[in-house]
C-alpha cells in the first residue's frame, strides 16, 4: 500500500492530540530537541514506507518483521507521548498478532493520517 514519504507543509498541525509530544520535546535543550525531531521524523517516514510496502505484498500470515515494525512504531510513539499515532499502530499490531490481517489493513489509513499529523508537527517544530 503506497505511503507518501513527503508530507506537505501544513499551516499548523492539529494541536490537541499532539500537545503532549510537543510539550515533551520543548523540555529538551534546543540542540537535543533539533536532533530528536530530525531523527524521529526521518525514522518515522522510513518506517511508514516499510509498513506500506509490507501491506501491499501481504499474502498469508504476516511476516514477523511487519509485526515487529508496528510494535516499534507504536512503542516509539508512546514514548514520545503521541497517542494519536501509537493507538492505530498498536491496533494494527494486535490485529496481525490475532490473525486478523484484514483489520490491520483497514486500520492503515488511520495510522497514515496520524503519522502525517505527527510529521507535520515535527516539520513545524523544525522550521521554528
Amino acid at each position: 500500500m503506497p505511503c507518501p514519504t513527503r508530507v506537505p507543509r501544513l499551516p499548523s498541525p492539529p494541536a490537541a492530540p499532539l500537545q503532549p509530544m510537543l510539550r515533551l520535546l520543548q523540555m529538551l535543550p534546543a540542540a537535543a530537541r533539533a536532533q530528536m525531531v530530525r531523527m524521529y521524523g526521518q525514522l518515522l517516514g522510513e518506517q511508514l514506507h516499510s509498513v506500506g510496502d509490507a501491506l501491499a505484498n501481504l499474502a498469508g500470515p504476516p511476516p514477523a518483521q511487519l509485526v515487529d515494525l508496528l510494535h516499534k512504531i507504536a512503542g516509539s510513539a508512546a514514548m514520545m507521548q503521541d497517542q494519536d499515532l501509537s493507538l492505530p499502530a498498536r491496533a494494527m499490531e494486535a490485529a496481525l498478532r490475532d490473525g486478523r490481517p484484514a483489520d490491520a489493513v483497514a486500520a492503515w489509513p488511520a495510522m497514515v493520517a496520524a503519522a502525517h499529523r505527527t510529521l507535520a508537527a515535527l516539520q513545524a517544530m523544525e522550521a521554528g
